[in-house]
């Protein structure tokens, strides 16, 4: 009978895990952009060679250093805020983890993910990060640029993990139970 304890209550605990994971987490969306950087703005030549394409790859992680700063991010917030989303600041954008920056397999291309549980709001976000960032590097590293290589059209629903956190609930009734069954077998026993 201490296993059907411990199988009910690993059960309502997972039900109660579930219950409060699929009414407390909001659903997100994220909308990617793909940029390119280039070391040498003022290379027109048809071909690029190894060392430029080293160069620009070396720019990539100052780059996404440089996307979370107040100086393109309260941009991208004025010109957002200009086109009705407001409140959407430096502070709004970093206190809540929207963004994300990642070098795409060790090249000059680098991506800009923006979460947000509201997808029109994601994909805006991201595009307007996309036209003040290139400006914004130009100004800060001579002789470099940023191209968008993708513009944010749509966004992807995430998971929300309900059922992945609800299964961890689930388990994690079951050691504890399996624990404290195992503590009153023992104390049980040396009685």
């Amino acid at each position: 009978h201490r296993w059907i304890i411990i199988l009910v209550v690993t059960v309502l605990t997972g039900a109660a895990c579930f219950g409060f994971f699929h009414f407390t987490t909001d659903t997100s969306y994220s909308a990617t952009i793909k940029m390119y950087v280039n070391a040498d703005a003022l290379s027109v030549s048809s071909s690029i060679s190894v060392s430029t394409l080293n160069a620009s790859s070396s720019l990539v992680p100052i780059y996404k250093e440089i996307v979370n700063t107040h100086l393109v991010l309260d941009k991208v917030g004025k010109l957002l805020n200009n086109e009705g989303y407001s409140g959407i600041d430096y502070y709004y954008l970093t206190e809540n983890k929207m963004i994300e920056c990642s070098a795409l397999n060790n090249t000059p291309v680098f991506q800009i993910k923006v979460t947000d549980t509201d997808p029109e709001r994601a994909i805006e976000i991201a595009n307007t990060i996309a036209k003040v960032l290139p400006t914004e590097m130009a100004n800060i590293i001579d002789g470099s640029s940023a191209r968008i290589v993708d513009s944010a059209l749509s966004a992807e629903r995430l998971s929300r993990g309900v059922l992945k956190n609800s299964a961890i609930g689930a388990m994690l009734a079951f050691v504890i139970m399996c624990f404290i069954g195992r503590v009153l077998i023992h104390c049980y026993g040396c009685n």
